[in-house]
C-alpha cells in the first residue's frame, strides 16, 4: 500500500531541510567539538544528535510528544531541564577555556561524553518536540492509513536529511582544526562557545517558560 505521494515527500524534505539548517544548540556543539576536539568528537556529536531525533520520532509515534506539549507543566519541565543542561554545557566550556595547554583530546573528553551531551541536548530541546508536532501531521494522509508507519518514514527522512547536513558541517569545522592549536585561540573558542550556549539557554527559558 502506498503511504506517500512523491510530491508529499519532496515537500516535506524541503521544509525539513530549511528547519535543519537553522542554527541551534546542536549546530553549536558540532562546530565546537569538531574544531576543538577533532573529527572523532565531531562525529560522535553528530551521532548523538541523530539518536536524539530517533527518540523524538518514537515519542511522536507513541503519542507522547502530543501529551508533553498538551501539558503546560510537563512541557515547561522539559524546557527547564533543557535550559539547565545548556547552562551546564556552557559552564563546562568556559571552565575548559581557563586550562592552559592543548586542545581537547579523546582522553580528556571521551567520545561517549560527546555523544551523550548532544543526544541529551537534542532530547531536552522543546523546539524539536514542537517541530515534530507542527511539521509531521501536515504531511500525514489519513486516507492512506497506518499513521504510525507514515510518522516513522517521515522521522527517518528527517534524520537522513539532518545527517546529510551535519556530517559535512562537522568536516568543514574540522578543516579549521589544524589552525586552532594555539592555546590562546582555543581559549577564546571555548569561551565563545560557552557564551553562545548560554544565550541559547536563556532564549529557551524565556520562550518556553516565561512567555509560554
Amino acid at each position: 500500500m502506498m503511504l506517500f505521494e512523491i510530491s508529499t515527500l519532496l515537500s516535506f524534505s524541503l521544509v525539513a531541510f530549511m528547519l535543519v539548517i537553522s542554527p541551534g544548540p546542536d549546530t553549536m556543539l558540532i562546530l565546537h567539538r569538531s574544531t576543538s576536539g577533532g573529527i572523532s568528537l565531531g562525529m560522535a556529536t553528530v551521532a548523538g544528535v541523530q539518536v536524539g531525533l530517533v527518540c523524538h520520532t518514537l515519542l511522536a509515534i507513541l503519542g507522547l510528544s502530543a501529551l508533553i506539549a498538551s501539558s503546560p507543566l510537563m512541557f515547561k519541565g522539559v524546557a527547564l531541564a533543557g535550559s539547565l543542561y545548556l547552562i551546564w554545557l556552557a559552564i563546562q566550556n568556559m571552565r575548559a577555556s581557563k586550562k592552559a595547554g592543548v586542545l581537547i583530546t579523546d582522553s580528556e573528553q571521551s567520545l561517549l561524553n560527546a555523544f551523550c551531551d548532544s543526544m541529551l541536548c537534542n532530547i531536552l530541546n522543546p523546539k524539536v518536540i514542537l517541530i515534530y508536532l507542527a511539521l509531521m501531521p501536515n504531511f500525514v494522509t489519513l486516507e492512506f492509513g497506518n499513521v504510525k508507519s507514515q510518522l516513522l518514514i517521515l522521522g527517518a527522512l528527517l534524520i537522513l536529511i539532518n545527517t546529510v547536513w551535519q556530517i559535512p558541517l562537522c568536516l568543514a569545522a574540522f578543516s579549521a582544526h589544524k589552525y586552532l592549536k594555539n592555546p590562546t585561540v582555543k581559549k577564546y573558542i571555548d569561551w565563545g562557545a560557552g557564551c553562545i550556549l548560554m544565550l541559547f539557554a536563556v532564549a529557551m527559558f524565556y520562550e518556553n517558560i516565561i512567555q509560554g
